[in-house]
């Protein structure tokens, strides 16, 4: 199965959904495969990782440019607030001249990224020796045996999945 930077971050998502949506779940066969291909996995996403984190740089210069700026010192206007996971973040003042241009400027600096990660989203992605496992839990969705199939699962009809309440031996193997 060849696999793209937008299956792995697929498959990333829905792992990290898997082992938290019950304990018990990083116990399974399937949860020690999937810990086991953490590392590798992490490793397949840098240039991704990369891309967005320079995306997010020339977006945050933005900001900071147009931001307005105390008169007499000069230092930049902003108030604070802390998001969900109680990390404080910036909220820049603008002039609403300001906000126009820098609105137009982030969107400029969207689209050009935009059409780099869709390329990259697309471009083979690198996994030796993915670890399959040798039991699939009977509450595994659809969604999630197509995610992790070729990297923890072994490529597999989706028909063939436990519906009876029961881990089933995983038989096909590529």
């Amino acid at each position: 199965m060849s696999l793209t930077l937008q299956n792995l971050i697929e498959y990333s998502n829905t792992a990290y959904n898997f082992l938290r949506k019950k304990r018990e779940n990083a116990d399974t066969k399937l949860g020690y495969a999937i810990n086991r291909m953490g590392k590798p996995v992490e490793k397949a996403l840098k240039p991704y990782k990369e891309l967005l984190e320079e995306q997010q740089v020339e977006v945050d210069e933005i900001n900071i440019r147009n931001a307005s700026t105390d008169k007499t010192t000069g230092v930049l206007i902003y108030d604070t607030a802390k998001d969900e996971q109680g990390k404080e973040t910036r909220n820049y003042k603008y002039t609403p001249e300001n906000l126009v241009k820098r609105n137009k400027e982030i969107r400029e600096v969207l689209k050009t990224y935009e059409a780099k990660v869709e390329t990259l989203l697309e471009s083979p992605a690198t996994l030796n020796n993915p670890y399959f496992c040798t039991e699939i839990p009977s509450d595994l969705t659809v969604q999630e045996q197509e995610a992790f199939a070729g990297i923890v699962i072994s490529t597999m009809n989706v028909s063939s999945a436990p519906t009876n309440g029961e881990s089933k031996k995983v038989l096909e193997v590529v």
